[in-house]
């Protein structure tokens, strides 16, 4: 057990001395999440919004209904103060004597309002009285299941990054194997099973990647002010999964042989980048395209999985389980690391050329 435990900590100590290794797999995320932020800016709070105000001359069915509305901020005005008011941009519209509804200048307030002034007549044209009209009644009510489709894009980055344990187990095979490394000379000559290696040295590959992630998810959550996490047990098992499927297919890779390492590096950095733009990362309408005309695409595309996984696991009030798919890729992930180990076991060099 300590020798288990002292090559983990050996795993950990190499990864965070390495430069680069610290640059692309903790402070790249970081630095790409920053420039995420600066250019969508700031994802505006529901509890924040102005209450469109009005102004009305005589209390009128319309007004009462308007009055009745909890973001209509009516003001009963007299004479010409709602000149002052309307020139100071206090107001976005005035009811006069006549029951005539005034909309000063455009926008969205003003489209709001437009709206409700004409659902109004409509129901006053057909004999029905206004007055019993009763906005405050939700008669279809929303699914609680709603995320800001700017935090969606950061979840989409979370997914992404879960799968850079990628790079952990082609490091991890560069290690083992004897031509690779001077590690790997040693081990072969030790009396230490190579599967124990591959195992604490997965398990150490996995704890450095899911470290980088849970810094990333605070950075997110807490500098970006973006809420990435509302569910932090579910959105773990979550982040597991995804570390071990991507340690599973690095390591598989890494076992190619006559290949370099930047390479196998090259080839898993395209691979994700491609499945991180099918999920909709640069494009989110390409993911309702995908998931209108080809849903079998999304189904197997893995980054997809765990982004929807994730995304579901933290919408407000959500019960929902993990989805099948999810299963799927574990199941995957299960027989890939099973193959690469015994690709691992099984292969012996003449020379350390080879």
């Amino acid at each position: 057990m300590n020798r288990f435990l002292s090559t983990i900590k050996t795993f950990l100590i190499t990864n965070y001395r390495d430069p680069g290794a610290a640059f692309w797999t903790t402070a790249f995320p970081i630095f790409l999440a920053t420039l995420l932020a600066i250019s969508v800016g700031k994802i505006p709070d529901k509890n924040q919004l102005k209450p469109i105000s009005i102004g009305y001359e005589e209390n009128t069915l319309t007004s009462q209904v308007l009055k009745k509305l909890p973001f209509i901020e009516a003001k009963q005005l007299v004479g010409d103060d709602h000149i002052q008011l309307i020139e100071e941009n206090q107001l976005v519209g005035y009811l006069n004597k006549a029951g005539e509804f005034e909309i000063i200048k455009d926008g969205l307030a003003q489209g709001v309002l437009a709206q409700i002034i004409t659902q109004t007549d409509q129901i006053r044209s057909l004999g029905a009285n206004a007055r019993f009209v009763r906005p405050e009644i939700k008669w279809a009510v929303p699914s609680p299941k709603q995320v800001n489709p700017l935090i969606l894009i950061f979840i989409n980055i979370l997914a992404l990054f879960s799968f850079y344990s990628y790079f952990g187990g082609i490091a991890l095979c560069s290690m083992v194997q004897a031509n690779l490394s001077t590690f790997g000379q040693r081990l072969s000559l030790s009396p230490i099973s190579k599967f124990e290696m591959i195992s604490a040295l997965s398990l150490a590959a996995s704890v450095v990647n899911l470290i980088n992630n849970l810094i990333l998810i605070l950075y997110i959550q807490f500098v970006l002010q973006k809420p990435v996490i509302s569910n932090p047990f579910a959105s773990l098992a979550i982040l597991l999964f995804a570390n071990f499927i991507g340690l599973s297919f690095g390591i598989l890779v890494g076992t190619i042989a006559k290949v370099s390492e930047n390479a196998k590096i090259m080839i898993g950095v395209s691979i994700l980048m491609i499945l991180s733009t099918l999920s909709g990362a640069t494009y989110p309408a390409l993911r309702i395209m995908i998931r209108t005309h080809a849903p079998i695409l999304e189904k197997l595309n893995p980054v997809a999985v765990i982004f929807k996984a994730y995304a579901e696991a933290n919408q407000p009030g959500s019960v929902a389980g993990a989805p099948p798919a999810l299963f799927l890729l574990a199941g995957i992930g299960v027989i890939v690391f099973a193959l690469s180990i015994q690709i691992l076991n099984r292969r012996s060099f003449k020379t350390l050329g080879d």
